[in-house]
């Protein structure tokens, strides 16, 4: 279900909202949202519900004997099982067709498969949600292991937790250390105050996708394939994709929060204002910071972090973005999309450029560091985006193009860049307004004045009369 769409705004959050509020006990709000969160996802697909309780009970049970136990050889095979069985389930869903058109491809080279003449696709539909929840999941039991929680006796809460409706599509990627308590303790309902914040939060996303997202995914769609038809059409796409994900996550992750604060239960950030970072370290500090947190605490620091020198951190560092990058899915341009991204962290951590220019050059210094980051964060994204070498040749030479001959552009490139700018311009200073607070712009709301809400809530309804995209594409975050 998605959460632009009519059912969900108008009928399904409403009724849980309802429900919830006319409870008057914990443990009935507790039943209200776990009942909502599973109808949430069988109207999404029925079939692969028992699937995600199958999941949740595996790890509620093998928590509960790792807090219990005091055999360290029998934690350890405990908490093994729990992130193998987990992994495995989705790998099975995520990659196992990928796996064997890799095989495939080989088959001529392997000597067990030479004579098989079609090495059939197994064709499975990746279940909803499943590359998050089994992180939630994950995190519970390796959490448990580490003694950092105490597992929760009430199963109730602790499906609350795992089937939470915001979410369960695409995130964002929650501890049991931070929504767990918040679910088991006893809730008043939501006040006035957080019900207006809450929807700030809803129509403050829905604007931003259906005004910007979904405008500059048309625009991606406009100019693609028109690599050598129309000069800056390589250019175009891979700026208008780095602020149409970036918009298009946020406004989920703001719809998200806003959902769950009716409920009085608050996510953990997930944005802030990654685009104005001055190095890769903090740009992964400031998007998807639930992702890269989640990476580094379960990966990166079991691994060794960078407590056994250098060569062993840039070995860490590499390995947590490449299966960061696979992590997004299944596909030779993902794995590249993590190397890069690995890559960059090596560099930074060998050669700390930001460092260097802010103190040759000051506060000029900064804006390069941060131009610097920028660009290498857009080439990432034409990365993420492309999906074969051909594609990702023929736009590396559009945008070579553009860059060596500006003036070359059209009348029909230029009208396309106009209109990339009114899309991105507007992301840019609501970004720039939040960084001087280190704030997303959405988190000043509680503290503007009566006048300056109702001009923004005119302003947000004039954009989505005039330049909302009826036919709106599904968020992006919804594929992984």
């Amino acid at each position: 279900m998605a959460f632009d769409s009519y059912f969900y705004l108008f009928l399904f959050l409403p009724i849980a909202f309802g429900i919830y509020q006319s409870a008057k006990k914990t443990w009935l709000h507790n039943v209200v949202l776990c009942g909502a969160s599973l109808t949430f996802y069988a109207l999404g697909k029925a079939m692969y519900v028992p699937l995600l309780i199958l999941i949740s009970l595996q790890d509620y049970f093998i928590a509960h004997w790792l807090y219990k136990l005091n055999n360290q050889t029998m934690r350890k095979w405990l908490v093994a099982t729990s992130v193998f069985s987990n992994l495995f389930i989705l790998a099975i869903f995520k990659y196992a067709d990928w796996f064997i058109d890799i095989l495939a491809s080989q088959k001529k080279h392997i000597i067990f498969l030479r004579h098989v003449k079609d090495i059939p696709h197994l064709n499975l539909m990746l279940p909803i949600g499943i590359s998050f929840y089994v992180f939630h999941t994950i995190s519970y039991t390796v959490d448990a292991y580490r003694r950092v929680i105490i597992p929760k006796k009430n199963i109730l809460d602790y499906l609350t937790f795992v089937s939470f409706f915001p979410l369960l599509v695409a995130g964002p990627i929650q501890r049991a250390r931070d929504l767990l308590p918040q679910i088991a303790q006893n809730r008043a309902r939501a006040s006035w105050r957080t019900i207006e914040y809450s929807l700030f939060l809803i129509l403050f996303g829905l604007a931003k996708k259906m005004v910007f997202a979904d405008n500059l995914g048309k625009l991606i769609d406009l100019c693609q394939g028109s690599y050598k038809s129309l000069p800056g059409s390589g250019l175009i796409i891979a700026l208008a994709f780095t602020f149409q994900i970036y918009a298009d996550f946020s406004a989920y992750t703001d719809i998200a929060t806003g959902s769950a604060k009716l409920f009085n239960l608050k996510l953990t950030r997930n944005f802030i204002t990654p685009y104005l970072s001055r190095s890769p370290s903090e740009f992964w500090q400031r998007w998807h910071i639930c992702l890269s947190s989640w990476l580094r605490d379960y990966l990166y620091v079991p691994l060794g972090g960078n407590r056994k020198g250098a060569f062993r951190t840039y070995f860490n560092l590499l390995t947590t973005m490449i299966l960061g990058g696979i992590w997004h899915g299944a596909g030779v341009f993902f794995l590249l999309w993590g190397i890069y991204h690995g890559l960059l962290l090596v560099f930074y951590r060998a050669v700390p450029l930001h460092t260097y220019l802010k103190k040759i050059m000051g506060k000029v210094g900064v804006l390069f560091s941060i131009l610097i980051m920028f660009c290498s964060v857009v080439f990432g994204w034409i990365l993420f985006l492309t999906k074969d070498i051909h594609t990702f040749s023929q736009q590396m030479s559009s945008i070579k193009q553009t860059v060596l001959h500006p003036f070359s552009l059209t009348g029909m490139s230029l009208q396309f860049f106009y209109c990339l700018s009114l899309f991105t311009i507007p992301l840019f200073i609501l970004d720039v307004i939040g960084y001087k607070r280190n704030r997303q712009f959405v988190e000043l709301y509680p503290a503007f004045s009566l006048v300056t809400k109702i001009c923004f809530y005119v302003m947000m309804f004039y954009l989505v009369i005039f330049f909302g995209r009826r036919e709106g594409y599904a968020f992006i975050y919804f594929q992984f």
